[in-house]
């Protein structure tokens, strides 16, 4: 890890052995439009992971325990619930999930912009940095509205609460709702399903206005297609499908781009 680093503007990303092989990918289409300084957040990387992180970028060790609650430690019908609302295996995607809120902390950027791995980027973003200037100091995308209702419909939201998601996420270091964030990740991880309706209802209890990103920056393309997106979000399994296609497409070519070298 470099120590005593500070940058106003820069990006980062984490990753595990279970999904190092998307850097390649993303880092492409990253560099392809911009030139921000990225953080690379271990999880729990292989060590050719490690030395491809730190010949692009800041590389940081993520040594935070959060603990996150089992199936065993969870109100039945929250565990009853959860299980409804997802094809996935939750209790070990969980233990994951939680661990965002932490790396959130790690950042050596005055203003930073968080993307999930699987985000494909599409356009520079230096102007996604200006909307975090604002009281609550963060911005992020609303879940769609089909999305919303369903969670609606689970329990998961209140009636007026609104979801964000929080594969992309652009704040100011000192943020109070990212402070709480963090904080809560250890102590409520219990009672929410993941890190983003935490995230969630800290904006619903806070009440400090906050510009919501455009959809521009997080679309999740499994809605289709947009040539104004900035930001393809390849969210879920099927998304991770549509990226695998790509990089088994480009390294079907003469040269390489999507192996650690």
């Amino acid at each position: 890890m470099q120590k005593n680093l500070s940058y106003e503007k820069g990006v980062i990303v984490a990753t595990d052995a279970t999904t190092e092989w998307i850097l390649p990918f993303w880092w492409l289409n990253y560099s392809l439009w911009n030139d921000f300084p990225v953080a690379f957040i271990d999880f729990g990387m292989t060590e050719k992971a490690i030395q491809w992180c730190k010949e692009r970028g800041i590389y940081i060790l993520h040594k935070e325990k959060v603990h996150v609650k089992g199936k065993e430690e969870v109100d039945p019908s929250l565990v009853k619930t959860w299980s409804k609302l997802s094809r996935y295996p939750i209790w070990e995607i969980r233990k994951e999930w939680f661990k965002k809120p932490s790396a959130f902390l790690h950042s050596p950027f005055e203003k930073t912009l968080w993307l999930d791995l699987d985000c494909e980027v599409r356009s520079n973003l230096d102007e996604i940095f200006s909307f975090c200037d604002n009281e609550a100091q963060i911005s992020i995308a609303r879940t769609r509205p089909e999305g919303e209702k369903r969670l609606k419909r689970f329990g998961i939201l209140l009636p007026d609460e609104n979801n964000y998601n929080s594969g992309v996420v652009v704040f100011h270091k000192n943020s109070k709702i990212i402070a709480s964030y963090a904080k809560r990740a250890h102590t409520d991880n219990h009672l929410f399903f993941g890190d983003e309706n935490l995230l969630s209802r800290i904006l619903y209890e806070e009440k400090l206005p906050f510009i919501e990103l455009p959809q521009i920056y997080n679309f999740i393309p499994i809605y289709g297609d947009d040539a104004e997106a900035k930001i393809y979000h390849w969210s879920g399994l099927w998304g991770k499908v549509e990226i695998l296609k790509v990089i088994m497409s480009l390294n079907s070519l003469p040269f390489k781009l999507f192996n650690f070298q």
